[in-house]
């Protein structure tokens, strides 16, 4: 399940959960998980991205993960029976928090859509949350490919190549 916790343009909010359910499906991830999802300004993101990764910059995307998963590993919910919800019985999997502004920056500078930017940069978080990095080339191949898989599946591509970020 997506919860998406500030506003968004309906029309983004449709995509946005278009690719929650195929990253979903291409990951086999149990139907019984949350990931919530925060739109951010230049400041807060600012802020979150010094406080937990002690980096003083402002960033597109940032995720936060809180299960261990590792890239190919189902998610299994008996793992986690302590974590999960008991009013609705989901397992929250992690925060994703984007930066509008960035985002419409970065759409202008790739030369697509604000929502293809969106699209992809939640994409890129839902998989950090299921334990995909880009912290060597082959970690980073494998998740740009996933990506482009994923996206390209939805018909949500760009013209330019794909790159991690």
């Amino acid at each position: 399940m997506l919860e998406i916790l500030t506003p968004i343009d309906e029309n983004i909010k449709t995509d946005l959960l278009r690719v929650y359910e195929k990253v979903a499906e291409v990951l086999s991830m149990p139907k019984k998980v949350r990931v919530n999802l925060s739109f951010v300004d230049e400041k807060e993101i600012r802020e979150l991205n010094k406080a937990t990764r002690n980096i003083d910059k402002i960033t597109d995307v940032l995720t936060y993960p809180y299960i261990d998963v590792k890239v190919g590993q189902k998610i299994k919910l008996k793992d986690y029976a302590f974590d999960i919800d008991p009013d609705d019985k989901t397992l929250t999997i992690g925060d994703i928090y984007i930066c509008t502004n960035r985002a419409k920056e970065q759409a202008k500078e790739y030369e697509h859509t604000l929502k293809r930017e969106i699209c992809f940069l939640f994409c890129h978080g839902m998989l950090h949350i299921n334990g995909y990095d880009h912290m060597n080339n082959d970690d980073e191949e494998l998740m740009t490919e996933k990506q482009k898989e994923i996206l390209e599946s939805l018909n949500i591509g760009r013209e330019k190549p794909f790159k991690c970020g």
